[in-house]
């Protein structure tokens, strides 16, 4: 739908150790998002035309009242603190970096940034280098605003809302609007319990400190307690949070070879997202889950329930985030290969 190269972009070893402080705005940027900032004045101040494009992007609304950059002879002016609030506004984390780094990229792209948010958003996008592709995740009828998830919709309502507090921004869609409608009693009760998985069962799954049997009985218990949260809350979607300990759950029944209940268990985690149906999130775990379910019916001998799953992520694929599925063929390759017995 959308190829976009970026206005802008910084790798982690450009930008060295930067910091810039923001007393203002009490925001700290640093490394690749200050480097951007520099980038953009030069760029900018080299090739005046470009200004037109670049300061016609949000802002955060904190220069209201101000003209835009205005030549002066041969000079252009420039407010670098604008430029810096527009950049924190509408920056990306530009997918894979060039060289093995643990911090991606940043970059700022002109027209995704016009895009505004939802955590149900009906457009995702994905990296092929530094270029952007954006695709619809569903039909979408005419005159409907595009809209994209800044933030993972995986993170629980709290960390979401963190995240977006500097965009001065409230998101209405479904899932925020029941992640509110919960009593907090809920919420709090939840959090304990996947501070619990977080802090002590996965260090212990790290560490083998926990045999499999010992590590199912006590997810199981994390994955109860966690559920009653939503049934006290009434909620019956989106309980994405059961996410990450179902996840350890369906491994450790793969690990032992219980294949059907690690399918059931993938299922059901596709399902958290309303995988396949009109209120489906999209995220890209829904792949690699999608692939596991896949995978479980194959080793429980389910032959064709997992072609059926293989079939449906393939589908998926090619009218959500990756256009065709040349992309996830190479990706997956390895585990793609290991079904070949089955056909």
């Amino acid at each position: 739908m959308l190829l976009s190269k970026p206005f802008a972009i910084s790798y982690p070893s450009e930008a060295g150790t930067l910091f810039q402080m923001n007393t203002v705005r009490s925001l700290t940027e640093t490394g690749t998002q200050v480097s951007i900032v520099n980038q953009i004045v030069q760029k900018v101040l080299h090739n005046p035309k470009l200004s037109q494009q670049f300061f016609s992007l949000y802002d955060g609304n904190f220069h209201r009242g101000e003209v835009d950059p205005q030549l002066e002879g041969d000079n252009l002016s420039l407010d670098a603190f604008r430029v810096s609030d527009i950049c924190s506004m509408n920056s990306f984390s530009a997918g894979p970096s060039k060289i093995e780094e643990r911090e991606e990229p940043s970059a700022l792209y002109i027209m995704p940034s016009y895009m505004n948010h939802s955590c149900k958003g009906n457009c995702a996008r994905y990296f092929i280098g530094d270029l952007m592709v954006i695709r619809a995740l569903r039909n979408i009828p005419n005159g409907t605003e595009l809209t994209m998830s800044y933030v993972p919709p995986n993170d629980n309502y709290a960390d979401r809302t963190r995240k977006m507090a500097k965009h001065n921004f409230v998101c209405d869609c479904d899932l925020c609007v029941v992640d509110r409608s919960e009593p907090v009693l809920s919420v709090q009760t939840r959090a304990l319990a996947m501070k619990k998985f977080e802090n002590e069962i996965r260090d212990k799954l790290r560490t083998n400190s926990i045999s499999d049997v010992q590590a199912i009985q006590e997810i199981q218990k994390i994955v109860a307690l966690m559920e009653k949260t939503y049934k006290d809350a009434n909620r019956s979607t989106y309980k994405i949070e059961l996410f990450l300990p179902l996840s350890a759950l369906a491994m450790k029944y793969m690990f032992t070879h219980q294949f059907l209940k690690a399918a059931e268990t993938y299922e059901y985690m596709m399902s958290l997202y309303g995988f396949g149906t009109d209120a489906e999130i999209w995220s890209p775990v829904l792949v690699d889950t999608g692939l596991h379910v896949a995978q479980s019916y194959f080793e429980a001998g389910q032959v064709q329930k997992g072609k059926k799953w293989l079939q449906r992520i393939r589908e998926a694929v090619k009218v959500t985030a990756g256009g065709d599925d040349k992309e996830f063929m190479k990706k997956h390759a390895q585990v793609l290969h290991s079904f070949d017995k089955y056909y």
